[in-house]
């Protein structure tokens, strides 16, 4: 199975706001969100708790009021095919969105909007994957040098990532976890949050949505 293309693909460009919503007003969509969602629990394949996915239908009659004030501040010619309020008790490793979503149309972004400030970042990477969301897997079709070329301060927020995965990347850019903000990017980079508990977190949340080409 082909899981990097070797040819150049497009990638779709990040897109940054900051500041969309006031405090009230993100505190009323999380509380419509809430009272129409189903819980879904993640976990790794060791049993370790990552977070809880509060998922609700973005396109249900119900969420009309919800979707009115997410969808402007996503492109027109996408489709979200999944959204959720993740509820993060543990930092994600290396991976991509590519396959969440169940959708079987062309993935575009993965949105997050931080529901409050966090002394946290996402961080992206340069490398990417079209058909598999595992970085394993990345490592195993890998034929370039692997060196350092992170930069050193930033790797001491990765201390829940293997030494030798970092190795692999490229970092592309990082995002704060700043409360209103918008962040989104192609759902083929690889990604993964700091490590978050390095500063006294014990858990974060944000708005997710996952959107694919209509």
């Amino acid at each position: 199975m082909k899981y990097i293309d070797k040819i150049e693909i497009m990638l779709l460009e990040t897109t940054i706001e900051e500041g969309v919503f006031g405090s009230d007003e993100l505190s009323s969509i999380e509380t419509d969100i809430m009272n129409q969602c189903t819980t879904k629990e993640h976990s790794s394949n060791n049993g370790k708790l990552y977070g809880n996915n509060h998922q609700w239908d973005f396109y249900n009659d119900n969420a009309k009021d919800i979707r009115n004030k997410l969808e402007k501040h996503i492109p027109s010619d996408t489709r979200v095919a999944r959204s959720h309020i993740l509820e993060s008790f543990y930092p994600y490793e290396i991976h991509t969105d590519v396959n969440h979503s169940g959708s079987s149309s062309n993935p575009q972004y993965t949105f997050i909007i931080p529901l409050e400030d966090y002394e946290s970042e996402t961080f992206v990477f340069n490398e990417y994957a079209t058909g598999t969301n595992e970085f394993e897997d990345f490592k195993t079709n890998y034929t370039g040098e692997k060196k350092l070329r992170i930069p050193k301060d930033k790797v001491l927020s990765l201390t829940h990532i293997h030494p030798k995965d970092i190795m692999y990347l490229s970092l592309k850019e990082t995002f704060a976890w700043n409360k209103g903000s918008i962040f989104g990017f192609d759902r083929k980079y690889f990604h993964c949050s700091d490590n978050y508990m390095r500063s006294g977190l014990k858990s974060k949340r944000a708005i997710i949505l996952w959107t694919d080409e209509k």
